[in-house]
């Protein structure tokens, strides 16, 4: 929705002060969100063997786009 109305907010978040975050979580607006090994590469998406797991229980999305939404505050607005 964000992209399609140009209101999406880019951020850089730096990794080196969250050493353990190896996480990839997909979320698809409020509707899924899909936690997997794979990396948004074309290896990841086609090449490699990854495992992944479809999220639709609403709290269980809401849990993720919490987490995410606590690590994109600690981001730098890249489009200011």
């Amino acid at each position: 929705e964000e992209l399609l109305a140009g209101t999406a907010r880019v951020r850089l978040f730096d990794v080196r002060y969250h050493k353990r975050l190896h996480a990839k979580v997909y979320i698809f607006d409020r509707r899924a969100a899909y936690v997997t090994s794979a990396n948004l590469t074309g290896g990841g998406l086609r090449g490699n063997i990854e495992g992944g797991y479809l999220v639709v229980v609403p709290a269980h999305i809401e849990h993720y786009r919490a987490e995410f939404d606590a690590l994109f505050a600690d981001g730098i607005d890249l489009l200011v």
